[in-house]
């Protein structure tokens, strides 16, 4: 014969022992509800035994509280002669355990990937033709363009809050992709307490390029809110005063995707007025590829950006490493934002 078990909170407050085989309270569950048992002892079993056998019950509650074991496992649910509706809590208690578990670890994974690792001579570059496709390759499998561009705005962010925490910060965006990369870099700096301003061609509803229309769209609330000043199509005065006014700046014009061999309006004399601004004492942080830069060849237009730093996204491309190109990118970041192997695999 084994001991039967059920709940009972008002047992749990009358006085209790052991020898009187009265209900004893056990550690309480996360819902606040003791767990009490009765027990009956089996033909032959003496007092000192069952002592024995509710310390052992005690102990393994105890060590399932405190994450250090998972589960009873089958010999110990028999032994113990714990039943239905205490598995049941135990269960829901071991899901809950491993479902934080894993969130912890996927945490942990992303912030990995969205460190800035200094790029060393001899890295491995592709080609930008390889690195577009790679990104269709990430996207069909399951992860959305959106959420790389998400990553690759904070990993900029994280590395311009990093180095300069109480920077004012100006953004320039272009209309294509890179400039979604700034929108995401201007609110993850906002709403680290950063002075942000951002300067777009276009409003964020008339942006083409996707998923950076998405993604401004779905920013440019959040900005107004925090009372960022976004200029849309400014006069080459404003782009001046606004970033006379920045310790930081962030280009996130043209990315990897330009290849001509000047740079159109208005974006050329935005580039000039960040020269000037970087000429008196202000970084700049290139987002993928300093603009002008051709990525693929590492030869720069008339004008390119001169940055202090650029964080290139997922992989190194090939035009970065060219020796001309060093003038223009300043110090050398990669931000991993995935793990490629299975892609570069498959």
């Amino acid at each position: 014969m084994i001991g039967t078990w059920y709940h009972s909170a008002a047992a749990a407050r009358q006085p209790h022992s052991p020898s009187a085989h009265s209900d004893v309270p056990i550690a309480p569950v996360p819902n606040g509800t003791p767990l009490v048992h009765f027990w009956v002892y089996p033909v032959g079993m003496s007092y000192r035994e069952d002592e024995k056998r509710w310390k052992r019950i005690q102990d393994m509650l105890a060590a399932e509280a405190s994450g250090k074991t998972l589960r009873p496992t089958v010999s110990q649910r028999t032994l113990f002669g714990i039943p239905s509706t205490m598995e049941q809590t135990i269960d829901r208690i071991v899901a809950e355990d491993e479902e934080a578990r894993r969130m912890k670890r996927i945490e942990q994974q992303l912030e990995k990937l969205l460190e800035t690792v200094p790029v060393e001579a001899g890295a491995q570059a592709f080609d930008v033709p390889d690195v577009v496709a790679l990104e269709r390759t990430i996207d069909a499998a399951g992860t959305p363009l959106a959420e790389l561009m998400d990553r690759a705005g904070t990993a900029l962010a994280r590395r311009v809050h990093a180095a300069h925490p109480e920077a004012r910060v100006a953004v320039l965006c272009g209309n294509g992709n890179n400039g979604g990369d700034g929108w995401v870099a201007a609110r993850a700096l906002s709403g680290w307490g950063h002075n942000v301003a951002l300067a777009t061609l276009r409003t964020a509803d008339e942006l083409n390029a996707q998923p950076a229309h998405d993604t401004a769209v779905a920013i440019a609330p959040v900005l107004a809110e925090r009372g960022v000043n976004v200029l849309v199509n400014p006069a080459d005065d404003e782009v001046s005063a606004m970033l006379a006014d920045a310790d930081v700046i962030i280009d996130a014009l043209l990315g990897t995707g330009f290849t001509g061999q000047t740079v159109k309006e208005p974006f050329d004399r935005w580039i000039n007025l960040a020269n000037e601004r970087h000429a008196q004492g202000a970084f700049t942080v290139a987002a993928d590829a300093p603009s002008g830069l051709n990525a693929q060849t590492g030869t720069a237009s008339e004008p390119c950006v001169q940055a202090d730093e650029t964080v290139t996204m997922i992989v190194v491309k090939t035009g970065l490493l060219a020796p001309e190109a060093a003038a223009y990118c300043g110090s050398l970041f990669v931000a991993p934002l995935i793990d490629i192997e299975p892609y570069l695999s498959a």
